[in-house]
């Protein structure tokens, strides 16, 4: 939501009525002093944007709503009022309308850097995203310190098949362009724990919760705090946000600041004064991120890991992790981080705490095989619809299970079936569920007995659930690391046989494995005994890998200064 309220109606209001304070613990008092001032003057469109404001943050979306539209109607160019008009709509599910509103504001001013950054976020939800691709790309030009829209950009650009790693490399390495870097006059001088006994390692993240990096993280964490490692957590979630899993997470680190209302420089200055050795970003450029911070150098040594499985594009973080089968060799020069390769996986899974037993092949008893895929909606690009399309298709009688929280939503279940239907599948043939909680997720794998990994952005949390399950993965051989963790699973598992090397040859052997039940039902049997025994979820094993490529890190930094 747009917060941009200075006022410029000095020959109707007095500007000193108007020096209302946005404090987002009280709303309330915004309303009540804008509601004021709208009896004083009742002709003044940015006061009614004001009080829109108030309301739609405290989710009075309806009042929200018709007063964005008085502003409007008073100042038909008032473009700070479309684009909260927009964001309301968009945030109340009224995807079509908000839609709407963002042309309507770009016919005003095609270069609205707001407007084209949030019809962006549209497109990307109608999962139309080279559309949102370059409504972001607008929205940088416009305003090339965006970057927020900077971010955005690049983490969509992963989702599409009309992308190569040249391009995306090219792009990241501007993203630095979009930061304003903090005056060093300002930074707390620049220090470190010396001790040659135990590391101070800072995790930067704003996923610390039932979320994949929790996910990924709770175990790992658990084996770490017990090595010669200090653990201090920056979390960027607001209190409300915070949940079980945050709760036991808190109890790995020495200490645990959230950082969510500290401004990039009251957050590197906390950094640097707490000494922190190895700072560790744990999303990228994915939603709610801290990575400008890192261009300030909060600490000596910088990583990322996990959370963005791509160059960040900031030559100032110096290692991502990765491991032998995720980043080839002649891929590295598309990194502008050193590629650190962990021996087995680049991360490795907190096995889920539920007693859900593993079920009968389903194929069995339904006569047909059932796909399966509960990624991110996203990830569905006609590219892999196509395909998936020609597997079906090809596989007589089976069918295709989509989970994911957007189909709870009629018109996204209307848009893949449509899709589906433009490559000859009908919409029997498909099986759309919105989201469940977590435990009730794991046991719909027991209905399906094929995952399927997308392509160019393959699953992650998804695969490893899928593996505990005891449903494997069929794969497609991918081009940079983004793309290659469904590889990275299967390798680790002794499963390379369950990598298509193409298009071809994925078809070729989903027809030989659907054709072989018995095959299929021993490996259900097997496979969550078979994972809990390799790197895929040895966490101890990993943690340890994970305490000693940190040393080395460190090490290597001591020689060079």
């Amino acid at each position: 939501m747009t917060k941009n309220t200075k006022l410029s109606y000095p020959n109707t209001v007095e500007l000193e009525d108007l020096k209302i304070i946005f404090n987002k613990e009280n709303y309330d008092l915004v309303e009540i002093r804008t509601k004021s001032l709208i009896q004083k003057y009742p002709n003044v469109p940015m006061l009614y944007n004001i009080l829109g404001v108030s309301q739609s943050s405290r989710k009075m979306f309806k009042e929200a709503i018709v007063n964005f539209k008085k502003a409007i109607k008073l100042n038909p160019k008032l473009l700070e009022a479309y684009n909260n008009l927009g964001i309301t709509l968009k945030n109340c599910g009224e995807l079509l309308k908000s839609f709407n509103v963002f042309h309507d504001a770009l016919k005003i001013n095609p270069n609205h850097h707001l407007s084209n950054f949030n019809l962006g976020d549209l497109y990307a939800k109608f999962n139309e995203i080279e559309k949102a691709t370059n409504c972001f790309k607008k929205a940088i030009n416009s305003k090339p310190d965006f970057s927020l829209a900077y971010s955005t950009y690049l983490f969509f650009i992963n989702y599409s098949d009309q992308y190569d790693s040249n391009f995306y490399f090219k792009e990241a390495l501007g993203y630095s362009k979009s930061i304003k870097r903090l005056d060093k006059n300002s930074l707390i001088p620049f220090k470190y724990n010396e001790s040659t006994t135990k590391l101070k390692v800072g995790f930067v993240s704003s996923d610390l919760r039932n979320h994949p990096i929790g996910y990924f993280l709770f175990e790992t964490i658990k084996y770490l705090k017990d090595m010669n490692l200090e653990l201090v957590a920056y979390s960027n979630l607001i209190e409300k946000d915070e949940d079980s899993l945050t709760h036991e997470l808190k109890n790995f680190f020495s200490q645990w600041h959230q950082v969510k209302s500290m401004n990039d420089l009251e957050l590197v200055n906390l950094i640097r004064q707490d000494k922190i050795n190895l700072l560790i970003d744990l999303s990228g450029h994915s939603a709610k991120s801290r990575l400008p911070i890192f261009i300030n150098k909060p600490a000596p040594l910088q990583i990322t890991w996990a959370g963005y499985l791509d160059t960040t594009g900031l030559k100032e973080i110096d290692y991502i992790i990765a491991d032998p089968f995720v980043v080839d060799k002649d891929q590295e020069s598309l990194f502008v981080e050193k590629v650190w390769r962990l021996p087995d996986i680049w991360n490795s899974f907190s096995q889920p705490s539920y007693n859900i037993k593993v079920s009968t092949l389903p194929a069995i008893k339904n006569k047909f095989i059932t796909f399966g895929s509960f990624n991110h909606l996203n990830k569905m690009n006609n590219s892999v619809i196509k395909l998936w399309s020609t597997l079906l298709k090809k596989i007589p009688k089976s069918k295709l299970f989509l989970k994911y929280r957007s189909l709870n939503i009629d018109f996204y279940k209307k848009s893949i079936i449509n899709k589906f239907y433009d490559c000859g599948i009908h919409k029997d043939q498909l099986i759309l569920e919105g989201s469940s909680p977590r435990k009730d997720l794991l046991k719909t794998y027991n209905r399906i007995d094929i995952s399927l990994d997308p392509f160019p952005y393959s699953g992650g949390t998804t695969n490893f659930e899928s593996i505990w399950m005891g449903v494997p993965i069929l794969a497609i051989k991918g081009k940079k690391f983004i793309s290659k963790c469904g590889e990275s699973i299967n390798h680790n598992l002794g499963m390379s046989d369950w990598i298509a090397k193409n298009n071809e040859d994925f078809i070729s052997k989903a027809t030989s494995i659907c054709s072989d039940y018995k095959k299929l039902s021993d490996l259900r049997v097997n496979l969550r005994n078979k994972a809990l025994n390799s790197p895929l979820f040895d966490t101890k094993k990993f943690a340890k890998n994970f305490h000693e490529a940190l040393w080395k890190m460190w090490k290597i930094f001591l020689n060079k200064n």
